[in-house]
């Protein structure tokens, strides 16, 4: 199975390469850009996506409050949420340059990237996210164990892999990076903890 791979076109794999996050700035200059103009637009897309979606996120789950928002952000990008999406899809239509790049303009993008070091900080490495790594670490070392102790119970493409030869280790720690953080909370609430009972 790992031996035959997964037959990815060129582009298909500049797109991914180019897609991964972190901590480096959100929209980088042409040079770091994806070839394909569908790779740089779903690139830039994601970007602006998670930022605003974890930005109300975190407001909603009262982690920051939205005048703790960066001031230059506000300037650039206007004083509402809604136009945030509106200022950063109008400039990105704006500035795709002569070769066909997809991009934004150098004082939006400094405010997006601006916004992404804002969570960095209050969010993603904040001390209400610190607090909960070691729940996350407990949920998938729980739906590991359990996953080793009942192979049965992993999804029938896991299974088949197992039977091809990959080690059920594997098989389970490739069920698990598949789940979203609310599939894991589900699965352990389901799989590891005790229900009530009724009794009559």
């Amino acid at each position: 199975r790992m031996e035959r791979g997964l037959n990815l076109t060129w582009e298909v794999r500049d797109g991914i390469k180019g897609h991964s996050k972190g901590l480096r700035d959100l929209v980088e200059d042409e040079a770091g850009l994806p070839v394909t103009l569908e790779a740089q637009v779903v690139r830039l897309a994601d970007r602006i996506a998670y930022v605003h979606h974890d930005t109300d996120d975190a407001i909603r789950a009262r982690v920051i409050e939205e005048a703790a928002v960066p001031e230059r952000v506000k300037a650039v990008l206007g004083v509402t949420r809604g136009r945030w999406l509106d200022t950063l899809v109008h400039d990105a239509v704006a500035q795709i340059t002569d070769r066909g790049a997809v991009a934004l303009s150098p004082a939006v993008r400094e405010a997006l990237n601006l916004l992404k070091d804002f969570l960095t900080v209050n969010v993603y490495l904040g001390s209400q996210a610190k607090a909960e790594v070691g729940k996350a670490q407990n949920v998938l070392a729980g739906l590991f164990e359990y996953c080793l102790a009942h192979p049965e119970d992993i999804p029938q493409e896991y299974r088949d892999a197992m039977a091809d030869g990959e080690p059920l280790h594997r098989a389970a720690c490739d069920y698990l990076a598949g789940m979203t953080d609310r599939y894991a909370i589900r699965m352990a609430q389901h799989l590891l903890i005790p229900r009530t009972w009724a009794f009559f």
